[in-house]
């Protein structure tokens, strides 16, 4: 590893502040490589590959919800399919699993694990069209990762594949897609967990506490060891 640890400014931008920033050996040689190469230092050359960096994200996101957008309001078959493509491919094409945020994810469930608390992950229903478009691009050391967790996962992904009326676009549910999504969750949750059956709660409902008690509060009660009023 090689650090690079000086203050970096931009001309007529905000004050500079120091970071110590450790790079792995090859991308230190490509840094100091390119510094030379345009006559500068180290540091502003790793402020520039950032500014990028940033600005290509920007744009990405910008660019995957202005297709969201477009899906919502197109009604017609081939263009929804043409846009769930390339929102797919906006998704997932140039994002490769990345061992650190793995890392967050490992360390979360261990902490939940250590408490007594059963984890349980969820993948959320998609529309026909995208499930189909994303299917070959999901990194499978994703894949792999998510089994490795050893907690129960949900999966949805294929629960609407056919009820396109259910979505306001690709991967987000409408209000009655929410609903009976709910409803199954609930179901699939009391089993894992071992709670009774309760009134089902209705989030349009004016009078939410049917079981006495939020449902959430369910779960978390029985996972705690607490009890509810």
């Amino acid at each position: 590893m090689a650090s690079v640890d000086q203050p970096v400014r931009k001309p007529g931008s905000d004050p500079a502040v120091r970071q110590s920033v450790s790079l792995p050996s090859r991308i230190a040689k490509r840094v100091r490589a390119l510094a030379e190469t345009r006559h500068t230092t180290a540091s502003r050359v790793l402020v520039d590959l950032i500014e990028t960096g940033l600005q290509t994200k920007q744009a990405q996101h910008d660019r995957f919800f202005e297709l969201t957008d477009r899906l919502a309001e197109t009604t017609d078959p081939a263009e929804r399919k043409r846009l769930a493509v390339e929102e797919a491919n906006s998704r997932y094409k140039t994002n490769a699993f990345e061992p650190a945020t793995g890392k967050l994810y490992t360390d979360f469930v261990a902490d939940l694990s250590a408490r007594g608390i059963t984890p349980i992950g969820i993948k959320m229903p998609e529309s026909g069209e995208y499930r189909a478009a994303s299917r070959e691009l999901i990194d499978p050391a994703a894949e792999r990762f998510i089994a490795s967790l050893g907690i129960q996962i949900l999966d949805y992904r294929d629960m609407f594949v056919d009820r396109p009326d259910l979505f306001t676009d690709p991967d987000h549910l409408s209000d009655e897609g929410a609903r009976l999504l709910s409803v199954k969750v609930a179901e699939d949750v009391r089993r894992i967990v071992g709670l009774s059956p309760q009134p089902a709660w209705n989030c349009a409902s004016s009078r939410p506490l049917l079981a006495g008690v939020w449902p959430f509060q369910l779960v978390l009660s029985r996972a705690l060891g607490l009890t509810t009023k």
